[in-house]
């Protein structure tokens, strides 16, 4: 479990330290290989894969920044939001995205970065800022983070529909906080719907 844990966390090793080398070194002795196999066979539910289709269908791209919302994501698939930014990451265009949904009464959404200008915790923290106790919405370390927003009385709103385009409304006026140029691209999809 702990060797798998290395592996998963160092995204199969491409972002390993000399210390995680180490450790991997060390339990590979107590690994069975057998179970390893098993345990490491990841598979993936078809709703983390529409979820994966969604963000790549609507997909939005400024500069070398991407974002996307995914809409309503159950809970137990809450990590393909997570997921999903990692792939879209692996794009050549683009250096920083963000990826968000609906998962039960919260916003919840991952950020992942290659670029070493963008802190993720401070990206998070500027466009979402802090609740009413002063605890940031999101975070991160080096090259992730997440954040959740409660939905508050909204989520007891019955038209999904209306609610998500509020949701998509808030997260894209956020953002401009940090990525001005969404606001001119939601500008010119606005000029072309008319």
């Amino acid at each position: 479990a702990l060797l798998f844990g290395i592996q998963t966390d160092t995204d199969d090793f491409s972002l390993a330290t000399s210390a995680d080398f180490s450790a991997a070194a060390y339990t590979k002795a107590f690994c069975d290989v057998d179970i390893l196999k098993r345990v490491g066979r990841r598979t993936v539910s078809a709703s983390a894969m529409e979820v994966l289709g969604r963000a790549l269908a609507n997909l939005r791209v400024i500069r070398d920044f991407a974002y996307v919302g995914v809409g309503w994501v159950p809970l137990g698939d809450r990590d393909s939001i997570g997921s999903a930014a990692d792939y879209i990451l692996t794009r050549e265009d683009i250096d920083t995205v963000l990826v968000y949904g609906i998962v039960e009464d919260r916003v919840d959404g991952s950020l992942r970065t290659r670029s070493p200008s963008v802190d993720p915790a401070t990206f998070l923290q500027t466009a979402f800022g802090r609740d009413r106790d002063g605890k940031p919405y999101g975070g991160g370390r080096a090259d992730k983070g997440g954040f959740q927003i409660p939905l508050g009385l909204l989520a007891e709103c019955e038209d999904t529909d209306r609610l998500w385009a509020l949701v998509q409304e808030m997260i894209e006026s956020r953002l401009e906080r940090v990525v001005p140029d969404i606001e001119r691209e939601r500008d010119h999809r606005d000029r072309r719907r008319e």
